[in-house]
C-alpha cells in the first residue's frame, strides 16, 4: 500500500532524489510501500494511518448554547514513528492535529473542522467551530474529559452514541502531525489522579480509567456505520 508524503515545496527535489514519486490526482509526493520508510521518516509527520475515521458527537456550544456537531480523527490501524513504524491496531483518536494532506484538509472544512490559533495550546491545530456561532470547539474538552468527551457513552449511562465514517483510502496511508493518546500512561498517571481527589468535580482520563482495552471498545459500540465512504 502506498503511503503519502507531507514534503514541503522547497524540500521536493530531495524527496524525488530519495525515491518519492509525485501523484497528480491528490497533489502530493509518495512512496510504494511502508517498508521504505526509514528514509523518509522526516515527511511522515507522527502517524502513518491505513485505516482512518471521522468519530462525532453532539455537544451545546459554550458560546450560543446551541447544539452543533462536533469530529475527532481516529484509527485503529496505524504506525507511529515514535513505535518505530511498527504496525498499531489499538483505537487511537488523533488530537491536535496540525498536518495533515491538503485533499484531506479541504474535505474536513465541510464538517468545520479547519486550523484555528487555540490560546490556550498557544499554536494552530485543526479544530472543530459552532456550525451556529462559528465558536472554536478545541480538542481538550473532546478527549481529556470524559463527561464532555466524544467518547462518553462508553462511561455515562443515557448518552447517545457517537457516529463514525470510514474514510480511509484503498491506496493511500494518510500521514498525520498530531497528538497520540498513550491512553494506558494517562489512565495510571498519579498527578492526574491526586487532581481528582482533591477536586472531586473534575473527572479525566486517569480517574475515569480511559485505558486502551476501553478505548478498543469505541468503534464496535457506535452507531451509523458508513462502509467505505468518501468525505
Amino acid at each position: 500500500m502506498k503511503v503519502l508524503l507531507n514534503v514541503p515545496f522547497d524540500e521536493k527535489d530531495d524527496a524525488k532524489f530519495l525515491g518519492a514519486k509525485w501523484d497528480k490526482k491528490v497533489k502530493s509526493w509518495y512512496i510504494e510501500d511502508i517498508s521504505d520508510i526509514d528514509e523518509f521518516s522526516q515527511w511522515t509527520g507522527d502517524i502513518i494511518c491505513e485505516n482512518l475515521y471521522i468519530i462525532r458527537a453532539e455537544k451545546v456550544c459554550y458560546r450560543c448554547h446551541r447544539k452543533t456537531h462536533v469530529m475527532l480523527l481516529a484509527t485503529d490501524r496505524s504506525y507511529a514513528k515514535e513505535e518505530g513504524y511498527r504496525l498499531n491496531t489499538n483505537l487511537q483518536i488523533l488530537t491536535f492535529v496540525t498536518d495533515m494532506p491538503k485533499f484531506l484538509e479541504q474535505d474536513l472544512e465541510d464538517y468545520k473542522y479547519y486550523l484555528s490559533f487555540s490560546k490556550a495550546a498557544d499554536y494552530m491545530y485543526f479544530m472543530n467551530h459552532c456550525a451556529n456561532c462559528r465558536a472554536k470547539q478545541g480538542d481538550f474538552y473532546l478527549h481529556e474529559m470524559p463527561e464532555e468527551a466524544i467518547y462518553k457513552h462508553l462511561f455515562y449511562e443515557n448518552v447517545k452514541p457517537c457516529t463514525f465514517m470510514d474514510i480511509s483510502d484503498d491506496e493511500y496511508m494518510i500521514p498525520m502531525t498530531c497528538d497520540l493518546p498513550h491512553y494506558d500512561e494517562v489512565a495510571n498517571d498519579v498527578e492526574l489522579m491526586k487532581l481528582h481527589i482533591e477536586n472531586s468535580e473534575i473527572e479525566n482520563r486517569a480517574s475515569m480509567m480511559v485505558t486502551q482495552e476501553k478505548m478498543n471498545e469505541l468503534l464496535p459500540s457506535v452507531v451509523n456505520y458508513y462502509q467505505g465512504a468518501n468525505i
